[in-house]
Formats: structure tokens, sequence, C-alpha cells
């Protein structure tokens, strides 16, 4: 989830298929009682909770939060997600940074004000994410490695669409070709740059701890899976990435 720290002038732009459940949960210890800081499911929500470390701030009615939080810290996980689904919030885990710089302007803020940081990963890997992650199996506890056979079927129907574009991380903390945060960490060398990035906002990053959240097929390797023609399609659909990562194609 993205993390609007007031108290430490940091924002974490949580994008998608980066491990950004788990440093969201790292992040959390770092932020006062007034920073905005949107719940995520129920499993990965009891992992924070249960430490001390709650989500705040995000929802139209307070009481829903803490309704919320009591609902994960009973495990009462299949009620909690019904009624998240069904409660109003102000502010949800994914914000592009556009969003989060009207947030940041209604406090008579700027984003500049701000040391702001996202994460981003191989294309390769993050399309392959993509199609074998399920969030909905993940919350029931029923999901299981597909074959790379099978994700090579689901993602060669997925690159056929042109709306899969539309859920790229980019335009999430970048407009057309310019960059709105401070830097990309690169999910490859996730610890060591977040350490990096935590010492840079002057925070104490001795006490980090990175869960291990949401694992599935973070180690399957592409070649095992992806096509040429595959390949070139993702270079195509992701060149900004590549450009910007220098990730190798």
């Amino acid at each position: 989830m993205t993390i609007l720290s007031f108290e430490n002038n940091f924002i974490f732009v949580k994008t998608r298929k980066v491990a950004g459940t788990s440093v969201e949960a790292a992040l959390r210890p770092y932020t006062g009682p007034d920073d905005i800081v949107p719940c995520v499911t129920p499993r990965d929500e009891y992992y924070s909770a249960v430490k001390g470390h709650y989500s705040k701030n995000y929802a139209e009615n307070p009481d829903d939060e803490k309704r919320y939080t009591e609902l994960v810290l009973e495990k009462r996980f299949e009620e909690a997600m019904s009624f998240l689904k069904d409660m109003d919030k102000k502010h949800n885990s994914h914000m592009k940074i556009s969003r989060i710089k009207r947030i940041v302007e209604e406090r008579g803020l700027r984003l500049d004000d701000f040391y702001k940081f996202s994460i981003e990963r191989h294309p390769y890997n993050w399309v392959i994410s993509s199609v074998s992650y399920s969030n909905r199996k993940y919350h029931q506890g029923t999901l299981e490695p597909m074959e790379p056979q099978r994700i090579s079927a689901l993602l060669e129907r997925k690159l056929a669409d042109p709306s899969y574009l539309q859920a790229r991380n980019w335009d999430m903390y970048a407009q057309d070709d310019k960059l709105l945060v401070d830097s990309l960490i690169r999910y490859e060398d996730l610890e060591v740059e977040l350490v990096n990035t935590l010492r840079k906002i002057g925070l104490d990053a001795s006490a980090l701890v990175l869960p291990d959240l949401k694992t599935n097929v973070r180690h399957l390797d592409p070649d095992a899976i992806l096509t040429k023609d595959m390949k070139t399609n993702i270079q195509m659909r992701f060149s900004k990435v590549f450009n910007v990562m220098g990730y190798v194609p």
C-alpha cells in the first residue's frame, strides 16, 4: 500500500507485483499517528497488527478502521474481508503519484517536501507474476504454484489484450516520460536498496525487518515460460521501464 508519512517526510508509492506488501509492513514502524497507512488484506494485516503496527487514517469512518483491526486480530479473516469490501475509504492501497500530490497539497504542503520512492522489477518477471498470482486464492490459503506451460498460455492471451498495458506500474510513479519519485528501488536488490533509502531519509535502518509476504513464483526462469515473440511484445510495452532501470532484455 501507499504510505504517506508526514512525521518522517517520506512517501512510499506502492506498485504491483514487487513485494510491495512486504515493504509496507517493514515501513509501518517508521510511521506516526497522523500518517496515512491504508490497510491490506486480512492475512497480511495480521502480520503487522499483532505487532502493534496498525493501518490508519484511510477510512471515511475511523470506527471502521478499529473494527477491521479487531476482526483481523481475532483471525476472523473471512468476516474481515467482507467488512473491508463494504468499507468506505478515503485512501486506497495503490494510489498514483498524481492522487498523492492532491492529498499533500490539501494539507498545505508540497510534494517536493517529501522523499518519494517506489519499486520496479524486470518486466519479464513482472508479467509472469501478474498472471500466476491470485489475491483471492492467497487470502483463502489455496494458492499453489503454476506449471510454466500454464503460465505461458495465460500470458499469451494477456499480451494479446491491448488493455493489459494499463496494469503496468509506470503510470503509478511517472507521468509521460518523467519520473515523479526521487528513487526507484530495484526489486532484485530490494533489501539493500530499502536500507539505503531509509538512510537517505534519515531513519535508523538497523531496525528494518522485511517479511516475506505473498511469495509465489518469484524465482521462476522467464526463459522457461516466455517465447521470443512474448519477449518482443513485453519489450515494446515496457520500454520505459527497461530504459529507466537499465534492465537487459
